[in-house]
């Protein structure tokens, strides 16, 4: 979706319907070089860092309390950052500004909870280049509705990917559907579809069992604490 957004591959898409041959410069620019931010560093963000080395980005992250090895988590081999090795900068709580203010994209890789509901408003979107641009594969309401239709209409920001979002199935007069600097996804950004889905699934619950009957620690466990704010 970077690739696609930093192409402007809709744009491209409605030349296409129309028959118009546009060799534009807008429509020949690359990711590398670029920063990418993270916010948030669990396994969907491991993975996104590990996937943005290999098309040489800059990764940061944000986290509350920074970035350290992921233990007990499930990992298939050749995936993710398990030893959290891999952003170029990390920022922590109070440090959002710097963080957002740096970026070409801006991730959202963490899970809704109270704390994270409505957490990028205005403030957080105007932090951001106007250059930049916003994918949210994480949860629809971590982003502030009304704040991310004015971002994307009065140019705070370049565009958006979105595959979370406000409402299940989004109405279809929704303004989001009709903004020429948005690529909207039906939630399927992860999806149990795919043709690896049931063999990991199956693995991870073969690994826990084995663990469970060892007395270890489980993969992926939610904690009480983590529970209780979700």
């Amino acid at each position: 979706m970077m690739v696609n957004l930093a192409r402007d591959l809709p744009a491209m898409l409605r030349n296409q319907e129309r028959a118009a041959w546009e060799r534009t410069d807008r429509f020949q620019q690359e990711i590398r070089g670029r920063v990418l931010g993270l916010w948030g560093y669990g396994g969907i963000g491991r993975e996104t860092a590990r996937l943005a080395k290999a098309y040489g980005l800059t990764v940061h992250a944000l986290t509350r309390s920074g970035v350290r090895p992921r233990m007990n988590a499930y990992t298939p081999p050749g995936t993710g950052d398990p030893d959290g090795a891999l952003p170029d900068r990390v920022f922590v709580a109070d440090q959002e500004e710097e963080f957002l203010s740096g970026l070409d994209f801006l991730v959202l890789a963490l899970p809704h909870t109270r704390h994270s509901k409505g957490m990028v408003g205005e403030k957080e979107l105007r932090a951001l280049p106007r250059k930049a641009f916003v994918l949210n594969p994480a949860r629809g309401p971590i982003i502030r509705e009304q704040a991310l239709l004015r971002a994307l209409g009065e140019g705070w920001i370049a565009g958006a990917a979105l595959d979370t979002h406000f409402a299940y199935p989004l109405p279809p007069e929704h303004p989001l559907w009709r903004l020429p600097n948005v690529i909207l996804t039906p939630h399927i950004s992860g999806a149990d579809k795919s043709q690896l889905f049931p063999a990991r699934i199956a693995d991870l619950f073969a690994q826990n069992l084995a663990r469970y009957l060892d007395g270890q620690p489980l993969l992926n466990e939610i904690t009480p604490d983590e529970w209780r704010e979700a």
